[in-house]
């Protein structure tokens, strides 16, 4: 994806960078990387309640 032209935009999520990516990001070149940090655990709560899951819910798998 990185070494041609095109329009397109492509996500990936990853624990580890990998060395073909980590190889073609930069500035000026074509791929870019941004550093995710995860939620806390009262954003973690207010996401689960907002799709609906209740208190029980979030005890039940411990968040």
């Amino acid at each position: 994806m990185g070494d041609s032209l095109h329009q397109s935009c492509l996500i990936v999520t990853s624990r580890e960078k990998p060395q073909e990516v980590a190889a073609l990001e930069g500035d000026k070149l074509p791929v870019r990387c941004l550093k995710l940090k995860g939620l806390s655990h009262t954003e973690s709560i207010k996401i689960l309640k907002d799709k609906g899951f209740d208190n029980s819910t979030a005890e039940e798998y411990k968040l």
